[in-house]
Parts: structure tokens; C-alpha cells; sequence
């Protein structure tokens, strides 16, 4: 048993008492055997025992345009294709490609995610497709922007660049956390990429503060929305939120591909939390495992969680994939076997994880009082043997390959690797036609399959 508590406690022979949906007991089996007379017990024998992973940053409404646009295109091609899909999407769309992107998180042993940065048009579509497959999730209200670029004209028929629009909209999904024992929570976030002004950004950031949520923003993510920062700014941007009193332990900001020295002072000093997507990164080929300073970040103290992005960013909505890079990728670039270790990357999946989505006191970790949101892994996998090294050989070995069993709140969500709420062929036959619409709304053709490119003779 992982416990991933402040001592980094593993139990060999472990065992969690749960009631009312919270962990009451954490100890030895013997021990636990001797104080509880269970309703029903899960016999784990012989398994890996961790708590749930949190995916700090996914876009759960783009899963029916997984690799729908050519291999070739690169980032800067992508605008057009997003801004067609925006204004062809539909609620029905929404809530069964939450659907879909909640049962491929839930089998790689996510139990709750944070939506990123107000990405779903219609949050009450995402949020009932969360709740009926039983993860936990925190949404945000729909593109708060309001300075003009590329994407303003474009989308005016269906989001307007407005800081009225904005302002009236901010924290409409914090009506959520009113019922505590909800699975679905609220917090602020602004789209990011320059899009939001800094009367706007101080709007949230106070918003944020005032309601003790968090404000999620992309940012930094290339050279190019960090370059238009800086012409926005007039300064390097972390530096002026810093400046303006908008940093803070409240703030969660995806990417943080491009920052100079002096912006890794500000995000050091604010306590706020930073979400490193290493395949939204590398499949684009932006470069953030290259030069991006998350490894030097995490190193000087900084919450540094993980985040699997889109679809099309990063492949899979796989927690575990995006620790792996985030260690294979940091070794390399330091030439050195101990720049990132194991324990480092399921921290990262967990603890950490759990304070970029502001329930570090709630969920991350296998402790009395705790949701009892945990993964039981299989142990008969030869990707799980000899069993050494029990860390190691989930974050490096089995991966997500070895998840079993998953409970969220202590209800058992997924059992022997399937779904126990949702009929998984049903859904995946229901996107599979949305997925077709949709792309004949957006006047896009079905993309070709990917070639291989032959060497000459």
C-alpha cells in the first residue's frame, strides 16, 4: 500500500477501513482486522494499492476530434480547424465526449480531473457525463476572454471577445460547491494564450481568492502566445502577474513551456501550482521538454502536477503516460539518471495533482479523513514482475496496463478493468456517429490514414 501521506509511508501487508465514503482507518491488516467487522471487503491480496491519480489538466469535450485533422498539420495550422469545431458543436456532442474521455481516464487509474482552462460550452453536459460514469471533477465557466486576436471575429456567432460577457459569466460553476459531497466542483479560469486582459485577470484572481478556488489559465504554452503576451504585457507576462498582485497559491496554470529567468522567480515565490504536459508539448514539437523549466521548477519546491491536455495534444488521457515522459524526457535532457525519480512522478500523479485542483486536503493521498478515492492495481502482469520495487514498477513497468480495480468516494467505479456504471460499447458506438456528424457540420472530410514515409532506395 502506497500511502503518498507527508512520510511517504508503504505498507507491505496494508488494508483501509472506509465509511461514509472516507477513509477511517489506514494500518496493518492484522490490525484492521481486529477493529472492523466490514459490510464488504476487497480482497487485494498480493496487488498494489495507491491513491487515484489527478489529471490537473484535460479538455474532455475535443475526445470526438481525436486525430481528425492531417498527421502534417503543425500548431499554428490548428486555429482554423478549432475555431469550425467550436461553432459546430452541440450539448449532445459535449456530454458523450465527456462520456468517452472519462471512461479512458478512469481505466488508467485517474479518479478526478481538473477541465481545462473553460474549454466546454456547455459545463451541465460535461458534468453529467462525469457523474454518471463516478469520477470526481472540477469545471469552470465557458472562454472567459476579452482581448481580440485570431480567434475573435471567427467566433463571435457563438462566444463573443467581450469583458461584459466575461464578467457576468465569472464563477457560475462555483454554485456547485455548494453540496460538499458532490463529485462536480467549480472553480475560475480564463482561457489564456493573451486573451485575457489584466483588469480581467485581477477580476478572477480576486474571484479565485474570495470563493478559496482555484484560477486555471493556460499559459506560456509556445513561442507565440508567449510572444504575444509579452506585447501585451509590456514586460514578461509571470513577471507582471506577479507585479499586479495576481499570483498566488490559488493559481494553477497549464503548460509553462516558455518562461525566462525572472518570470521562474515570480512562479517561485507565489506558491502557485504548475501543470507540465510533456506530449502536448512533444507531439507538436514546441519544444517544452527541451528547454521548459519544470524539472529546475519542481527542484525549488514548486507543485508541479500533470496533465494529459486533449486528445489530440497528447495522444491518451493517461496520467501515468505523462509521468513517464516527464522522467524519460528530464534524465535526457540532464544526462543523469537521478534528475527525476519514480517517487517523483507518482507525487506529481497524486499529491500534487490533488493542491493543482485545490483538494490537497481532501484527495492524493491514502489518510484518516480522506475521500477514499484509490486504484487497486493487478499483480499478475508480466509488466508488474518480480515485484522488486513496487513504485517503480507502476510509474515505470505496468503503468496503467496493471489498473484493475477504482473506487471513487469508496464506490467501486471500476471493476477487472471495466466500467461498472456505463455500458462502454454503447458509448464508444455513440461517438463513434457523433464523431461523424460532427466533422460533416464542421465541412471537414474523414482524415486519411497516416503513411509511412519510405526511405529512397
Amino acid at each position: 500500500m502506497i500511502t503518498m501521506n507527508a512520510a511517504r509511508t508503504v505498507i507491505e501487508d496494508g488494508a483501509i477501513a472506509i465509511a461514509d465514503g472516507r477513509i477511517c482507518a489506514v494500518a496493518g491488516g492484522v490490525e484492521l482486522a481486529d477493529r472492523f467487522e466490514p459490510r464488504r471487503s476487497l480482497n487485494a491480496r498480493g496487488c498494489t494499492v495507491h491513491p487515484g491519480f489527478v489529471d490537473a489538466h484535460v479538455h474532455p469535450t475535443q475526445h470526438l476530434i481525436r486525430f481528425a485533422f492531417p498527421e502534417t498539420f503543425h500548431y499554428d495550422d490548428t486555429l482554423g480547424f478549432y475555431i469550425d469545431f467550436i461553432l459546430a458543436l452541440t450539448p449532445e456532442d459535449e456530454h458523450i465526449a465527456s462520456k468517452l474521455a472519462c471512461l479512458e481516464m478512469v481505466r488508467h487509474g485517474t479518479t478526478a480531473f481538473l477541465e481545462g482552462c473553460g474549454s466546454v460550452l456547455e459545463p451541465d453536459a460535461a458534468a453529467a457525463a462525469v457523474e454518471e460514469v463516478g469520477l470526481r471533477a472540477s469545471l469552470a465557466d465557458p472562454y472567459v476572454w476579452d482581448v481580440g486576436g485570431p480567434w475573435s471575429e471567427p467566433l463571435k456567432p457563438r462566444i463573443a471577445t467581450d469583458r461584459r460577457r466575461s464578467l457576468s459569466i465569472l464563477g457560475g460553476q462555483l454554485a456547485r460547491n455548494r453540496d460538499r459531497s458532490s463529485r462536480v466542483r467549480g472553480h475560475i479560469a480564463l482561457t489564456g494564450h493573451a486573451t485575457a486582459s489584466t483588469e480581467l485577470l485581477l477580476a478572477a484572481a480576486a474571484c479565485a481568492h474570495e470563493n478559496g478556488v482555484v484560477l486555471n489559465m493556460h499559459q506560456s504554452y509556445a513561442a507565440t502566445d508567449t510572444a504575444d503576451d509579452d506585447r501585451l504585457r509590456g514586460e514578461h507576462p509571470l513577471v507582471h502577474f506577479e507585479r499586479m498582485g495576481a499570483l498566488s497559491e490559488r493559481c494553477t496554470f497549464a503548460h509553462m513551456n516558455v518562461l525566462r529567468d525572472d518570470e521562474v522567480a515570480s512562479v517561485v515565490d507565489s506558491g502557485m501550482s504548475v501543470v507540465w504536459c510533456p506530449s502536448a508539448s512533444m507531439l507538436w514539437g514546441c519544444g517544452g521538454t527541451i528547454t521548459g523549466p519544470h524539472l529546475d521548477l519542481f527542484r525549488r519546491g514548486v507543485d508541479v502536477a500533470l496533465g494529459s491536455d486533449a486528445s489530440n495534444f497528447s495522444s491518451r488521457l493517461d496520467v501515468a503516460d505523462q509521468g513517464f515522459l516527464a522522467l524519460l524526457t528530464s534524465r535526457e535532457r540532464t544526462l543523469s539518471p537521478d534528475a527525476l525519480l519514480a517517487g517523483d512522478v507518482l507525487a506529481m500523479c497524486t499529491i500534487h495533482g490533488a493542491r493543482a485542483l485545490g483538494m490537497g486536503h481532501e484527495i492524493g493521498s491514502l489518510e484518516v479523513g480522506k475521500l477514499a478515492d484509490l486504484v487497486i492495481r493487478r499483480a499478475d502482469l508480466p509488466e508488474a514482475a518480480p515485484g522488486l520495487d513496487p513504485i517503480r514498477d507502476l510509474v515505470l513497468g505496468a503503468r496503467s496496463h496493471s489498473v484493475d480495480t477504482v473506487l471513487v468516494g469508496g464506490e467501486v467505479i471500476l471493476e477487472g478493468g471495466r466500467s461498472c456504471r456505463v455500458d462502454e460499447e454503447q458509448v464508444r458506438a455513440r461517438a463513434a456517429a457523433s464523431a461523424r456528424k460532427l466533422l460533416a457540420r464542421m465541412g471537414r472530410p474523414l482524415p486519411q490514414p497516416s503513411e509511412a514515409r519510405r526511405a529512397p532506395r
